[in-house]
């Protein structure tokens, strides 16, 4: 791996500060309590800590040697946000469909969005063409996430705003 492709995933990975904060608000909202992955920096008003492990995760990628499958691990991290938001307008003209919503999405058919379902098979289509190498890296940190969340959760006390045990 070339200098030039670590310094490029350093500036890539880390590209939207809000991203990291957005990730954490909602561990926060599972939680009930901020963590430090939340906590803001005073001077530059930046997630400081997200910042960090961001960078930490996307140069430990580009370490391995190609900057495309960073870029590949972020779109696969990308359209599994895609999929888990049109899985979930799907499932809600099932499970609330008596719900006033700030939006349409028409047309349909029957209760199905014909929209979302279109969105996830351009999913899964974008999806054959990513390197496996990119979607293994994909599903181990989706892994690492869900049992640290499920480690948090199941060791949080006092939970001032979270849900109900």
């Amino acid at each position: 791996m070339s200098f030039a492709s670590l310094i490029l995933a350093v500036m890539v990975v880390p590209h939207d500060r809000d991203v990291a904060a957005r990730a954490d608000r909602i561990v926060e909202m599972l939680d009930g309590r901020p963590t430090f992955l939340g906590r803001v920096q005073a001077r530059f008003q930046t997630p400081d800590a997200a910042i960090a492990l961001s960078l930490a995760i996307g140069a430990g990628i580009a370490l391995l040697g190609d900057i495309g499958l960073v870029a590949q691990s972020a779109n696969f991290a990308i359209f599994l946000g895609f999929v888990a938001v049109n899985l979930s307008l799907i499932a809600l003209r099932f499970t609330q469909p008596e719900v006033k919503r700030p939006f349409r999405l028409a047309p349909s058919v029957g209760k199905v969005p014909l929209i979302p379902v279109l969105a996830l098979g351009s999913i899964a289509f974008m999806t054959t063409n990513l390197e496996i190498e990119a979607i293994a890296i994909g599903f181990v940190i989706v892994a690492v996430g869900a049992v640290a969340t499920t480690v948090g959760m199941a060791t949080s006390t006092g939970r001032p705003n979270g849900p109900p045990r």
